[in-house]
């Protein structure tokens, strides 16, 4: 089961990138940092949240909890998707892209340059190098600090004797340490 929840939990990633894309193509450059900003805003603090899991984890036992979390993500998650797909309206920038690559076979478009040029820009652009080190920084240790901290959780409990309950302040401290830095 922690395979299948970590799998889907993984392909959530490719809707987050393609939610991003929606919010954002289409935006001038303030419109796109202000976006982003409150995304990560929206995102990190409903970490601060976590501490409430650990009260239904203290009621019900990690196991019931668990479960129950997971069908929550399950059903939300899903309605979230087909939500978005209905609704979805394609951006110019997307029809855009759409249109250069009609026609064109998949290795022609590997070929033509799956990133259009990115990789030569972040060679010559300096504030572009620091910018993309930073977001992938977040990336990476955005889901350490948050939800992956929870794979500890069993190293926490029984090694080191914490409360099942209280390992849930860890991801609430780290929304809210995110939050500071974000201010």
């Amino acid at each position: 089961m922690f395979i299948l929840a970590t799998v889907i939990n993984n392909l959530v990633k490719i809707v987050t990138v393609a939610w991003n894309l929606m919010v954002i193509e289409d935006a001038d450059s303030d419109q796109r940092i202000a976006a982003f900003n409150l995304l990560n805003i929206i995102n990190i603090s409903l970490g601060i949240l976590t501490p409430l899991a650990g009260l239904v984890v203290a009621k019900y036992g990690i196991i019931k909890a668990e479960r129950t979390f997971m069908i929550f993500a399950i059903i939300s998650m899903t309605a979230m998707i087909i939500i978005r797909d209905i609704n979805y309206t394609e951006t110019k920038v997307g029809k855009q892209i759409l249109e250069e690559h009609k026609g064109l076979a998949f290795k022609d478009v590997l070929k033509k340059g799956l990133y259009g040029g990115t990789i030569t820009q972040l060679r010559n652009n300096s504030r572009l190098k620091i910018a993309f080190l930073v977001q992938v920084l977040f990336n990476l240790t955005l889901p350490l600090g948050a939800f992956n901290s929870m794979y500890f959780a069993p190293f926490m409990t029984g090694q080191l004797g914490i409360d099942k309950a209280a390992v849930s302040i860890l991801g609430g401290v780290y929304a809210g340490v995110m939050l500071l830095v974000f201010s």
